[in-house]
């Protein structure tokens, strides 16, 4: 919590950092930790923001800071592309302590001629600034003549001439797309201040005497101050192949690769029935705690309505319900094999489809990632990079995968953008088989994002793998009612952490009737446990329709099929004899299931005909299963003209041949001029 003492009232009173910024135009800050995510907050309630990033650890540990020009570009990498550009027109600066460690924490708002200064012990760091830690916080305000004013505005101005840009401005274009370029660029022209050479000599020669083969190899924090000094602090004589070259590992370690060790791996401690997080066990984080809010994840599911032209909130909900149960997922099919119940009804896996610019990407790396409190996620082609600069390879990120996936950590494996082929080729499919029947006992779950044909699995696996189709594309920014960084400041990491202790206990004492309850849905006792939790949550999922319209069986044919119509429209047409009928060739199958696997998919009604090459199906009952409308894959087509056009031109194409019994030739080589 933040409080401040108020002299009129004479006594403390919490407050919020956002409470205390409000209304004013310009913001200055003093702080020696910052999260780059804040800044996009900033940026969107200030015209001007300023911030001088100071540290304070020692002289030796100022310099490596100084160095680490690769921390640097990491944190740009992490503004929005609005805030970024606010960086060229000088609207957002943000310099770095140079020669003297700055420890205060201090922020300067001003409006007009009005200004509020606050003094704090809270960094500018999410963890502070949302209450999560107690903080002192001591408020001034007044006139910009005052002479407190006058003197701090001083202190501010003195300050900065001690400082750098924390990124040179001619470097900006070349951050995102060239970051070796500006590495590079730094490394050659940098200066040291000799005041901290003085002082950090000692540390300097012992860091050199070190002796490492490559000074990447601690990969959570590489030095380039072997690149820069010498062991007695003099500047190193500038060696443009071996700078390019440990530039070159560099990147591919920071910034191109993903290291597990920077993770949090829990564990499940089987004598005292308690789960290991990092050093700690779950119920020594969670006693004397005040339960989290699920606010935040409401917000967030809600924005999958609001923020989007389709509502996707319900599929949202099942997968955050699927997220939290994860760590859990081995006991109950535990419980299921205890009471011979198939346990392949349980998944193992987690996909989350769609195409892109759908939100697919920012439902795990900005808000599971968050909940769940990881650094970062790799995608698939980071875990393929060998380490110190070998070939990279698909088979060293399935070894990582499958290796993973057959630890005893239970803290889900998280990866973004798997190949659209990883679960549809016949190594694809025998590992989603392996993992689901071959693993016993404790084991963790795989999370995956993919592309739309990533989830034309064959059937059989979809009782392992559970998809989560995103497809629905975001509304212009100016009509989203909420903001991504927002919602992700609004997610409170601790509510994975009570649920789990929750429902860990829940687990361990179950009658008959929960053994049929999760007969019917393996995520029967999560809901309870998450509805008792959060009530909020119970009366939002209620009164949507999560819990009535859930049925798991259902969701499974509802997404292949919404996925084989919105993946294989150009097989797909009205039937030349009904308009209210469309004919699917069986082409639409070939890479997933066959005609027959995919019939017992569907409703009763919908199925008109199958024989010959393709089935016939009712259009509107279709639409009412898959919760889309046909012509809207067809409009989304990319083509010149409408889906809805080619359709009925080819309809009126294939009715002689169809009325002669006639097979259609070379149909799609037409269909695609």
């Amino acid at each position: 919590m933040i409080r401040y003492y108020n002299t009129d009232e004479e006594r403390f009173i919490e407050t919020t950092f956002e409470d205390e910024i409000r209304g004013y135009d310009s913001f200055r800050a003093i702080t020696y930790v910052t999260s780059f995510e804040i800044i996009n907050d900033l940026m969107a309630s200030f015209k001007k923001v300023q911030i001088i990033h100071g540290f304070p650890g020692t002289s030796f540990q100022l310099i490596n800071h100084l160095l680490d020009i690769l921390k640097r570009i990491e944190d740009i990498r992490l503004l929005t592309p609005e805030t970024f550009n606010a960086l060229f027109d000088e609207r957002l600066e943000i310099f770095l302590a140079h020669s003297i460690p700055i420890h205060h924490k201090t922020y300067i708002l001003e409006k007009d001629s009005h200004y509020k200064i606050l003094s704090s012990s809270a960094n500018l760091t999410i963890s502070a600034l949302q209450g999560r830690n107690h903080e002192m916080l001591f408020i001034w305000t007044g006139h910009t003549s005052d002479p407190f004013y006058q003197q701090m505005d001083q202190m501010w101005s003195e300050i900065k001439k001690d400082t750098i840009d924390y990124i040179d401005p001619s470097s900006l274009d070349s951050v995102l797309n060239n970051p070796e370029e500006v590495i590079e660029s730094f490394i050659t022209d940098v200066t040291v201040p000799q005041t901290l050479v003085q002082e950090a000599k000692p540390e300097i020669e012992k860091h050199h005497s070190q002796k490492v083969d490559t000074i990447f190899e601690e990969k959570a924090a590489p030095s380039f101050l072997p690149l820069v000094l010498t062991k007695t602090g003099r500047r190193k004589k500038i060696k443009v192949e071996e700078i390019r070259k440990q530039v070159h590992l560099a990147v591919d370690e920071r910034l191109s690769s993903y290291d597990v060790s920077k993770q949090s791996l829990w564990q499940f401690d089987f004598d005292v029935h308690d789960f290991i997080i990092g050093e700690d066990y779950l119920q020594d984080l969670v006693r004397d705690k005040e339960l989290p809010s699920a606010e935040g994840i409401i917000d967030m599911i809600e924005s999958y309505d609001q923020n989007k032209f389709s509502d996707e909130r319900h599929q949202v909900f099942t997968g955050i319900v699927y997220l939290l149960t994860s760590p859990l997922i081995w006991k109950i099919r535990e419980i299921y094999t205890e009471h011979h119940l198939p346990k392949e009804d349980v998944p193992v896996v987690m996909n989350i489809v769609g195409d892109g610019q759908t939100g697919k990407t920012t439902l795990v790396r900005e808000y599971f990632s968050t909940l769940y409190d990881y650094p970062s996620l790799p995608t698939f082609s980071m875990l393929k990079n060998a380490p110190k600069g070998k070939k990279t390879s698909s088979r060293i990120a399935n070894d990582y995968i499958d290796g993973y996936l057959h630890s005893d950590w239970v803290n889900p494996l998280i990866i973004d953008e798997v190949p659209n082929n990883f679960f549809t080729t016949t190594s694809g499919e025998n590992n989603v088989k392996s993992w689901s029947n071959d693993r016993t006992g404790i084991f963790p779950i795989l999370i995956t994002t993919s592309n739309i044909s990533g989830a034309l699995a064959k059937p059989q696996l979809l009782r392992r793998i559970l998809m989560i189709p995103i497809d629905s594309k975001y509304r212009e920014s100016k009509d989203q009612p909420f903001d991504v960084y927002q919602l992700m400041n609004n997610l409170d990491p601790l509510f994975p952490l009570f649920f789990l202790d929750m429902l860990a206990k829940r687990l361990d004492r179950i009658s008959l009737e929960d053994i049929e309850r999760l007969k019917a849905d393996y995520l029967a006792l999560s809901k309870e446990v998450l509805f008792t939790l959060s009530p909020e949550l119970k009366t939002y999922a209620t009164e949507n329709g999560f819990l009535t319209n859930y049925d798991i069986v259902n969701h499974r044919g509802k997404t292949l099929w919404a996925m084989t119509l919105m993946s294989k429209a150009d097989h797909i047409c009205v039937n030349p004899k009904n308009e209210n009928e469309i004919i699917v060739y069986e082409s639409a199958f070939k890479t997933h299931h066959d005609r027959t696997e995919a019939k017992t998919f569907l409703p009763g009604g919908v199925l008109v005909q199958s024989g010959g090459n393709s089935l016939t199906l009712n259009s509107e009952l279709l639409e009412q299963f898959v919760g889309f409308s046909i012509q809207t894959v067809w409009d989304n087509q990319s083509a010149s003209r409408t889906g809805k056009q080619i359709a009925d031109a080819m309809a009126k194409q294939l009715a002689p041949l169809l009325e002669n019994k006639k097979k259609p030739s070379r149909w799609k080589a037409w269909w695609k001029k």
